[in-house]
């Protein structure tokens, strides 16, 4: 059996690179999705 949820969301660690001198850095932050109607 499925249960569909109210308000559908999680949560997902995003990697991205940041420019610092001479190259790029690797950051990470925790974003979260929620579906929109």
């Amino acid at each position: 059996m499925f249960k569909l949820l109210q308000k559908p969301e999680f949560s997902h660690t995003v990697k991205l690179s940041v420019p610092v001198d001479g190259g790029h850095d690797t950051q990470t932050f925790t974003a979260r999705f929620r579906a929109l109607p």
